[in-house]
């Protein structure tokens, strides 16, 4: 009854158009009408760092130059980095938004469960923060969004293993190479029993050159991981 009237009093409203929510709304913070606009990836995209190849093929540019030579075996996006679902990482991630883990966790969950192309996970790893952006954020949002996948789909969640050695800076607004250079010997695994043997799916927010996932991947191959894929909710 008091909670029925607080929504009386003080109306919760949408985080992307600000209009009210109506009770019947589906998911909390985002209006049915804000996600309904979600941009979700529907075209062929690279087959190895999951970029939408609007013109075909079956690698981007990017790839190719590489030599198709990763340490994962590929990297799949939900959405398209823009519009609604660009908006609702940055608060997810800025703004203290922990519940929309709820949303992008389930955008995630609904990926996995209609393709094959994961049926050999048996381990979730997030990409992790460095301790101090943690403290400062108050989590680590790819961990949210790992333990929405591990608690569905009834996967082991191994957070806290991989982890950070150094601080850097931020991978936004720097090249590819430069990203490769930043997050380059960053990552280490406490722990190699947790990962030996392991198919693992490292899970994060959102993928641009793939350099962090890479280098995520890198470490858990030679910790001992059999096979490493790679889902992001946003490429952008």
């Amino acid at each position: 009854m008091f909670n029925h009237i607080l929504n009386f009093l003080f109306p919760a409203s949408c985080l992307i158009c600000k209009r009210y929510l109506p009770t019947d709304n589906k998911s909390p913070g985002i209006c049915d009408s804000c996600q309904s606009q979600i941009e979700f990836i529907k075209e062929l995209v690279c087959q190895k760092c999951g970029k939408p190849l609007p013109a075909g093929g079956a690698h981007c540019f990017q790839c190719l130059k590489k030599g198709v030579n990763y340490h994962f075996e590929f990297v799949r996006a939900v959405c398209e980095y823009k519009g609604t679902i660009k908006q609702c990482i940055h608060l997810f991630k800025y703004s203290s938004k922990d519940y929309l883990s709820l949303i992008l966790g389930g955008l995630l969950i609904d990926y996995i469960k209609n393709t094959t192309e994961f049926s050999e996970i048996n381990t979730i790893v997030p990409v992790p923060l460095h301790w101090s952006r943690r403290f400062q954020r108050g989590y680590n949002q790819s961990e949210l969004l790992a333990k929405e996948i591990a608690k569905t789909l009834d996967k082991n969640l191994v957070a806290g293993n991989l982890y950070r050695r150094k601080l850097t800076k931020p991978q936004f607004g720097l090249s590819k190479d430069e990203r490769e250079v930043n997050v380059r010997g960053v990552f280490a695994v406490r722990n190699t029993s947790l990962i030996k043997n392991k198919n693992i799916l490292i899970v994060d927010d959102v993928c641009t050159t793939a350099s962090t996932l890479e280098e995520c991947a890198k470490t858990l191959k030679r910790a001992g991981a059999e096979k490493v894929f790679c889902l992001v909710v946003a490429h952008g």
